[in-house]
């Protein structure tokens, strides 16, 4: 009786042991995607005179309060965008990486104010606008998003007014890195 005992637990011990093991190498499986590692489609873009943003803090501190955005003068522009992903991994969807270059002879570039994830469809405290808060991203913010090969996001980006129809939407190119300096 007390061999079959420690057999099972043995037993069960080295299956939990085995399922951390799979656990933890579908965890470092996943890797960091750029913004470059999707198809985009501009679907609609609209004006809105004021919108909600979320505190340029992390969610956990403010508790998921959010504050109206309002423009100065102009309306904002609203963007719908749809992000078809062609590869697995973690993708950062920080404000600072759009720009919008708004026609012109020599154009105007105007910074993103907010991304906002509409599907998948985010949870009750992260729905506003996640505002730039000077390139950083607090960990497990709105703007991390864990996406598979072949799915889809779609996402809105909050500009100042646009004024022209030929207005071109610029994303930071892929980082490079210091691997290999010697």
């Amino acid at each position: 009786m007390c061999r079959k005992t420690v057999v099972i637990a043995c037993g069960l011990l080295i299956v939990t042991a085995l399922s951390f093991l799979a656990v933890a190498r579908e965890a470092a499986v996943i890797k960091m995607i750029n913004l470059n590692d999707f198809d985009w489609t501009i679907t609609k873009m609209r004006s809105e005179a004021s919108v909600m943003r979320e505190i340029p803090a992390c969610v956990g501190f403010t508790g998921g309060v959010d504050e109206e955005f309002k423009s100065d003068g102009e309306p904002l522009s609203i963007i719908t965008v749809t992000l078809k992903a062609g590869k697995t991994g973690d993708l950062d969807l920080v404000p600072e990486l759009f720009l919008v270059r708004d026609g012109g002879i020599y154009g105007t570039y105007r910074p993103c104010r907010g991304v906002r994830v509409m599907d998948p469809k985010p949870g009750a405290q992260v729905q506003a606008f996640h505002p730039p808060s000077d390139g950083g991203i607090w960990p497990g913010h709105a703007g991390q998003l864990r996406v598979k090969a072949g799915r889809s996001v779609v996402i809105e980006l909050l500009f100042p007014h646009i004024f022209h129809n030929d207005a071109e939407i610029l994303v930071a190119s892929p980082a490079a890195t210091l691997a290999g300096l010697k």
